[in-house]
């Protein structure tokens, strides 16, 4: 908008301006369908890419803010070719067979170690959901031709059904719409997700005595008088009315909600420069 705003208008042309763009939206849709029906060749594209500028952003904010609607495909009558690509490739592709388990490294290694024959080593890609129309827009509702190559594909007009392919005046135009929107959702997603992996915040768990009593028990069994950190570690501790041993198992509840109970063995139990009690799980 910003490019056709600064352009220098034709003589005896007004200013294009945002409001005259929105008028002129369905105009403007109609051309870009036009422009990319005319590019499109049944031998020479997929049936995923043959829609191209309908599809960027600037004209799905178009058709989002004016509410157009795409016209039927307009495609130009070519001279039907025999397609030999991915005909071969269907022919011979096997059904999926059983599901496949994700495991860790030391199961699938005893797998492969024990049951070396009974695993399917055959990679096999896996289909994802089916693409859905919309149904009300005017390809949707058009009936199959049945001159096209995928119509003559389909079972009902005398083919095997192996390409499992509309009809290529039944393409519906918002198809290609969704599955972009979905592409760009699923991008940000990935882009949030990576800033988080890239940035993770620490966590940190503390755990407090809370009303307890905390005494130790007999003298240090022996001090760390470095210049920064002066220690003195014990080997027994009084919390409330239990005694506590280097080497016993301890539960601890973390003050944080929903977290699990911790259980470990006491390694340590020492007393920082400032008079902090502290046990290492």
């Amino acid at each position: 908008l910003n490019h056709i705003q600064i352009t220098v208008p034709p003589p005896g042309v007004p200013k294009i301006t945002e409001e005259a763009l929105i008028r002129h939206a369905q105009f403007v849709c109609d051309q870009v369908v036009s422009y990319d029906d005319a590019g499109y060749d049944d031998d020479d594209e997929s049936d995923d890419d043959w829609r191209k500028l309908i599809t960027v952003p600037c004209m799905r904010s178009l058709i989002s803010l004016a509410g157009t609607t795409l016209s039927k495909r307009k495609v130009s009558v070519k001279k039907e070719k025999e397609s030999k690509k991915k005909r071969g490739d269907g022919a011979n592709k096997e059904k999926e067979g059983w599901s496949k388990a994700t495991t860790t490294s030391l199961v699938s290694d005893i797998f492969e170690t024990f049951f070396k024959d009974e695993l399917d080593t055959k990679d096999v890609t896996l289909k994802g959901p089916k693409k859905l129309r919309c149904g009300v827009c005017e390809p949707c509702q058009q009936p199959d031709c049945g001159s096209c190559a995928n119509c003559k594909d389909m079972i009902k007009f005398g083919g095997n059904g192996k390409s499992k392919q509309s009809c290529v005046n039944r393409k519906c135009p918002y198809m290609s719409l969704k599955e972009e929107e979905e592409a760009n959702y699923e991008s940000d997603d990935d882009d949030e997700r990576d800033g988080n992996l890239s940035n993770p915040k620490p966590k940190t768990r503390s755990l407090k005595s809370g009303k307890k009593k905390v005494e130790w028990i007999g003298e240090p069994s022996h001090k760390d008088d470095s210049r920064n950190n002066k220690k003195k570690y014990y080997q027994k501790v009084m919390v409330g009315n239990e005694e506590i041993c280097v080497g016993d198992f301890v539960s601890c509840e973390a003050n944080e909600k929903n977290s699990p109970v911790v259980i470990g063995r006491v390694q340590f139990l020492w007393e920082s420069t400032y008079g902090q009690r502290y046990m290492h799980l």
